[in-house]
């Protein structure tokens, strides 16, 4: 199921959601400002659980880098993708390439259910092509993980990295995506997907 969100359609599962209906005010606004409806009754969604939307844009499906930004030959593209319609699309010749978004706010691990992104990668045995993720907390500091395509056997397909399971047990404000790769070589990024607990 999907709703409709400040104008955009987020994902919905109505079984993960204690949800209750509230009548709106007498001016016609729903109690939460951010919610409007066309009937007497907003939906307002109360609890933990479910899709967090910390990170604007996180599956590149407005077709462009609307809520990250972006240095280098990147691209979003429709040329690979893991789900939906888009992809971010990196090359690292001549300036290397990268993305990153911040959140706000700072989102603690503690509320975090799962946080992952899909990769896949141009490959041949002798060029390597690989990635950094970055994560800064805000007390500053950050946690950096390297991968490459030979830790998956240089198949070009696509695979699931897990986020959490490099994060530490801090607030995070920032990700960034860098990728590194010889000048034949393409990478692409979809999904990143946060779900809090």
């Amino acid at each position: 199921m999907m709703l409709s969100v400040g104008g955009r359609r987020v994902p919905f599962n109505p079984k993960q959601f204690p949800v209750r209906l509230s009548p709106l005010k007498s001016g016609g606004a729903a109690e939460n400002e951010n919610i409007r409806g066309r009937s007497n009754l907003g939906l307002i969604v109360s609890g933990k659980g479910g899709v967090c939307h910390a990170l604007t844009n996180p599956d590149f499906e407005t077709g462009d880098f609307t809520g990250w930004g972006n240095e280098g030959t990147t691209e979003v593209t429709d040329t690979e993708k893991h789900s939906g319609n888009y992809s971010a699309q990196f090359h690292q010749y001549p300036k290397g390439a990268n993305i990153w978004q911040d959140i706000v706010p700072a989102i603690p691990k503690s509320d975090i259910a799962s946080w992952t992104l899909w990769h896949k990668e141009t490959d041949a045995i002798i060029m390597h092509a690989g990635w950094k993720c970055i994560l800064t907390y805000d007390d500053e500091t950050t946690t950096e993980w390297s991968f490459d395509s030979s830790d998956w056997g240089f198949d070009q397909q696509w695979h699931e990295f897990d986020i959490l399971a490099i994060m530490e047990d801090k607030n995070v404000e920032k990700i960034e995506l860098q990728f590194s790769c010889a000048t034949l070589l393409y990478g692409w990024i979809d999904d990143v997907l946060l779900t809090c607990l």
